[in-house]
């Protein structure tokens, strides 16, 4: 047997060297890493870098508000910032609620299967726990909102069912809903729960909004609901949920002055910590710009202080315990200068990623004495409520003795609230996918097109001076929708009226004053007539890609630049071709791609791998369309000044759209149009379609004003 497998390793290392000796030697030169292997990571190790500097800088920034008045006016600029960034918020319509169906649960707790439309005809199926009356709770109820996680049967997972009958038991309204493509919601089986979240949520980012806008709606609408309910205290509404309904938690109370109370778990932490040990959230998790101009974590807490939040997590969770820590900390340190500070609490579990019972009871007692105003509710050791944990077992490990039983929940379908347990089922539903497709039809026919004489100004009005560096994202009134920043074109409209400034702006490509990466030289070696060089293009913010050059013995025809998303040996036939003109070819590696495409982190349910790189920048306000056209733009120069011409520009793939957008913006650095090949569909095509897009290859609020293919010549 030994024998056996040294012949077939010997056979193996013999084929191995005959393929390799079979291989053309320029296409095994142009495929030899350029850069360290310890570079393969670089892309995104500086993203990290700057997302890290710029969460710090947030902190910072709300460290220094010194007064109530200086909290007040940052509180207002910044939410109008958030605002803007999350699309503006749509129209309040009315709810159509309706009550399909009550069951009676043992203990006497009522629960109900309601309906009602967030928007028109966009249905939220969801269940209202009620409490007993002879166990002593009277309308008008407190209500509680529980926004679900991403569970696929949302409302029906038993954890929260249980926060349904928990809040009833304390003596609160509690309603429990389903989000978008999760429960009664799910439109497609390959799009559920985040997978859903992420795609529809590239697709939104191109139409200028962030998914979150359609969860923190449906949100809003569910308080709209409760307070339409005439056995509900309209004073007195609290919101706590886990995982991405901790996130929905945080946003709605940061937004919304109807809540009075919040409790979120198992999400915040600090944005650089969640990114780091774990990897970018979904996408309603994170938002286009929010860092430029200081929303973070911490900017949660703090948007509506001194509205009471009791923060919940636990110590193996993965958004990071010790960045809870510091942003609970920072929060301290600002609302504790007014006498806030008993209004801000943080209680911990020693599990993972779970909503423990302690959690949950000083959660419920969090309301009883900021909402109902029960001050004996709450207990004044807070570390006791930990002891609730006893009994957990969690993932086959147990936290304590023997797990206690602690409510009976239903199956899934005795809680459907829609005849077939699905709401797009219900006559004129209205889906997700719809509502983009309504949001794009607007933006291409609600203005008439510009005259001759109209300036980009007219499209991209100067920002005030309370803006910061979000150009992308300038703040809107709280009313205002991010459309008003950005009028949009008809159809019919000319391209000449989109003006390199404005695309530059959009896509976030730096015209003037960025660092211009050099190209080094590390090695050459010789080809038959050909000779090689390897490059690193390296800027002074620490920027570095790496490129092969192809110069022919006998330079005839300008440089050509062949740029695409795969390996470098992928586009050597098309280099042979420009050789044979006599024309210097040179094949770069755009950030994220090729040899440095590689990635310590995964973006949930995504579509390509450099997904991860984009959602990094997102916070940023940066796109990777807008970064891989500076690189364009810079390997034109250098060869523009070695070879005395401007190149040509092929294209292949998915660096089609960062290449066309190099060459609008930078025109007189290339010669002739892009040549494509394999390009991908239109932003607008991909929406009308419901296409499985990605958010490495779009631009934030793009379809706006135009369309990548609009670009072109």
């Amino acid at each position: 047997m030994v024998l056996k497998r040294a012949a077939v390793s010997l056979a193996c290392a013999l084929l191995g060297t005959w393929c390799a000796a079979a291989r053309d030697p320029l296409e095994v030169a142009v495929a030899r890493s350029v850069l360290p292997s310890v570079l393969a990571g670089s892309s995104e190790l500086l993203a990290m870098s700057a997302l890290a500097e710029a969460d710090i800088a947030a902190d910072e920034a709300w460290r220094k508000v010194k007064t109530p008045e200086e909290l007040a006016t940052r509180q207002k600029t910044m939410r109008a910032s958030f605002l803007a960034a999350l699309g503006g918020l749509p129209a309040r319509t009315p709810l159509q609620a309706r009550t399909t169906g009550t069951i009676l649960l043992d203990e006497g707790i009522r629960v109900e299967k309601v309906l009602f439309a967030s928007q028109p005809n966009f249905w939220v199926s969801g269940n209202v726990y009620v409490p007993r009356a002879d166990a002593g709770f009277h309308a008008p109820y407190p209500a509680l909102l529980v926004p679900c996680g991403h569970t696929d049967n949302g409302k029906a997972a038993a954890s929260y069912q249980y926060a349904g009958i928990a809040g009833a038991r304390a003596g609160f309204l509690t309603l429990v809903y389903d989000p978008v493509d999760q429960g009664e919601r799910v439109v497609s089986p390959d799009r559920v729960s985040w997978r859903g979240h992420n795609w529809g949520g590239a697709l939104a980012d191109r139409l200028g909004w962030s998914f979150a806008r359609i969860r923190v709606w449906d949100a809003m609408r569910a308080l709209d609901y409760l307070q339409e309910r005439p056995d509900v205290d309209k004073e007195k509404l609290c919101v706590y949920g886990i995982s991405g309904g901790g996130t929905a938690t945080s946003l709605v109370m940061s937004l919304d002055d109807r809540v009075k109370a919040a409790a979120p778990a198992c999400y915040l932490s600090t944005i650089h910590d969640t990114f780091e040990s774990r990897f970018p959230s979904d996408a309603e998790q994170e938002h286009f710009g929010q860092l430029t101009f200081g929303l973070n974590h911490l900017g949660y807490l703090l948007l509506r202080a001194p509205s009471p939040v009791l923060v919940c997590c636990t110590l193996g969770d993965i958004f990071p315990y010790r960045g809870m820590v510091a942003t609970y900390a920072a929060a301290q340190d600002v609302v504790g200068r007014f006498g806030w500070s008993d209004r801000f609490a943080l209680i911990r579990g020693t599990c993972g990623h779970y909503w423990t019972e302690g959690s949950r009871r000083a959660s419920l007692d969090w309301f009883r004495r900021w909402v109902n105003g029960e001050r004996d509710a709450l207990r004044a050791d807070f570390d006791s409520y930990r002891a609730e944990n006893v009994g957990l077992n969690l993932g086959g490990k147990d936290y304590g003795f023997v797990q206690k039983q602690i409510a009976t929940f239903l199956e899934e379908r005795e809680l459907y609230a829609t005849p077939e347990g699905r709401t797009c089922s219900l006559p004129g539903a209205r889906t997700v996918h719809d509502l983009l497709k309504d949001e794009l039809t607007l933006l291409q026919s609600s203005a008439p097109p510009l005259g001759e004489a109209a300036s980009a100004q007219k499209h991209n009005p100067p920002l005030g001076e309370a803006a910061s560096a979000q150009k992308h994202n300038p703040p809107l009134g709280e009313a205002a929708s991010a459309q008003k920043h950005n009028p949009p074109l008809g159809e019919a409209a000319s391209r000449r009226f989109i003006t390199a400034e404005t695309v530059a702006r959009l896509a976030g490509i730096r015209l003037t004053g960025r660092p211009v990466a050099q190209a080094n030289v590390l090695g050459t070696e010789k080809s038959p007539g050909v000779t090689l060089e390897r490059l690193s293009f390296f800027s002074s913010d620490g920027a570095q890609f790496p490129a092969v050059l192809l110069v022919p013995d006998a330079v005839k025809a300008p440089p050509t630049v062949i740029c695409g998303d795969g390996p470098r040996a992928a586009r050597l036939a098309q280099a042979r071709r420009r050789l044979a003109e006599g024309s210097p070819v040179l094949l770069p590696d755009l950030c994220g791609w090729g040899e440095i495409g590689r990635f310590a982190r995964k973006f949930s349910a995504q579509a390509v791998p450099d997904e991860t790189l984009a959602m990094t920048w997102y916070p940023l306000g940066r796109s990777l369309v807008g970064i891989r056209a500076e690189n364009l733009i810079d390997c034109a120069n250098m060869l523009n000044a070695r070879f005395g011409a401007p190149p040509r520009l092929v294209a292949c793939g998915r660096a089609v759209i960062p290449a066309v957008h190099a060459r609008f913006v930078a025109p007189a650095a290339f010669t002739d149009a892009v040549e494509m090949h394999d390009k991908p569909p239109a932003w607008a095509d991909e929406i009308r379609t419901g296409a499985k897009a990605n958010f490495a290859d779009s631009v934030h609020g793009a379809l706006a004003v135009y369309d990548w293919p609009m670009l072109l010549p």
